[in-house]
């Protein structure tokens, strides 16, 4: 049977040993394995859209909910995904500060109930608020593509959209070369975070998208 919702996470990237969106993806499933498939996007500009297009392709989720880390201060929910590639990748190749898409829209606007998420988030205590900025790296990438090939299938009416989540405590207490500052970056511990991207997941089931 198709899963509900497909999470995905990405791979460790820029010297971090870990991301936080593939471990909360992956503890998502563990926590609603009768809903959820977990899925780890490569931090490449080459790989990202194929691996994306094989699975909605292959396993034709109902919905879609992207994750990627970010130095944020909370869950923030990315309204919109713009047709722009731009940095280095975890393959060391450039994103060429090109479209994504030659042709394709100039952007795509999430098609997951922000709204009733934020509240959702909020009412469990887990700062969380939409973001009208997803950047122009692999998030955004991801953001842009899961809309853009979905619209390619004829399933443009399928929730999927994009979340940046933050950084484990645990990598702020010790972030990589090139990371560090005089104030360590803003984190959350994982529990809270699961607790937020639950709710996520709750207010997602709810209904249709409210924007």
């Amino acid at each position: 049977m198709a899963p509900l919702i497909l999470v995905t996470g990405f791979e460790p990237f820029g010297g971090w040993t870990i991301n936080p969106s593939w471990e909360l993806a992956r503890a998502l499933a563990a926590e609603r394995p009768e809903v959820v498939m977990a899925a780890c996007l490569p931090v490449s500009w080459e790989e990202v859209g194929r691996e994306l297009r094989r699975l909605l392709k292959e396993h034709r989720p109902r919905a879609v909910v992207c994750l990627g880390q970010a130095v944020r201060p909370a869950l923030a929910l990315e309204r919109v995904g713009v047709n722009w590639a731009r940095g280095r990748d975890q393959r060391n190749r450039e994103g060429g500060d090109r479209p994504l898409i030659p042709e394709g829209p100039d952007a795509y606007l999430s098609t997951l109930p922000l709204s009733r998420m934020r509240e959702a988030c909020r009412a469990r205590g887990v700062p969380c608020y939409i973001s009208n900025s997803a950047g122009t790296y692999l998030c955004n990438a991801a953001a842009y593509l899961v809309r853009h090939y979905l619209q390619l299938e004829g399933r443009s009416a399928t929730p999927a959209g994009f979340i940046h989540v933050p950084l484990f405590p645990e990598q702020a207490a010790d972030p990589p070369s090139g990371h560090a500052g005089q104030l360590p970056p803003p984190s959350m511990d994982r529990n809270t975070q699961l607790k937020g991207l639950l709710a996520c997941l709750d207010a997602l089931l709810e209904g249709e998208p409210d924007g």
